[in-house]
């Protein structure tokens, strides 16, 4: 066993579902929280794996050309045809978020580089819109940058869209509206079970 000795908040606050629980830390027992540790850095490295289809099919097909539902699509039927490739992509990923995590850098989830709402938004804008142009400078540019440093995909494609800010804004806000709408209405769903 290791011992640590480890500074917290006095509180900290989890939001979910609109509401917040306040967790008074000086509570815990000190079993509780290595067990909240062993899950938490679980949970972190776990969540690596999580794009390992994705990042393998990008791998191994960088110029599919694909969209939307042939995307999800071809990436099954590929990830079906080479479960190696996947599995490998998901240990390179869990790897790199220990390293990662060992190096003293905490990633929250889906965001590498996030620090506005709008930003998943407006890097997925950008990205439909360079890759219709296989040929471009731009998608040739993000092409060459490895698909397992999302960071650097996404800085790249938030560069673009800073540089392109009122056009990709536009689109970006729209979209993030329209998914706020689509999840404020099924908040209300009565499914009757």
């Amino acid at each position: 066993m290791t011992n640590f000795t480890i500074t917290l908040p006095d509180t900290f606050t989890v939001a979910s579902r609109k509401r917040n629980v306040a967790v008074e830390t000086a509570s815990l027992s000190p079993e509780i929280i290595a067990q909240a540790v062993i899950h938490g850095l679980t949970q972190s490295i776990a969540d690596a794996a999580a794009s390992a289809l994705a990042d393998a099919y990008e791998s191994a097909n960088p110029e599919h050309g694909l969209e939307g539902d042939a995307l999800k699509a071809a990436r099954k039927a590929w990830g079906t045809e080479n479960p190696d490739a996947v599995a490998d992509a998901a240990e390179g990923n869990m790897r790199k978020r220990l390293d990662a995590l060992l190096a003293g850098e905490w990633q929250t989830r889906g965001s590498s580089v996030d620090t506005n709402p709008l930003d998943p938004y407006r890097r997925a804008v950008v990205r439909e819109a360079i890759s219709k142009d296989k040929e471009s400078d731009a998608w040739r540019a993000y092409a060459a940058i490895p698909s397992d440093d999302r960071k650097a995909r996404d800085t790249f494609l938030l560069d673009l869209a800073a540089r392109n800010a009122k056009a990709v804004d536009r689109v970006a806000k729209a979209r993030m509206e329209a998914d706020q709408a689509a999840k404020a209405a099924a908040t209300g769903l009565d499914i009757g079970m």
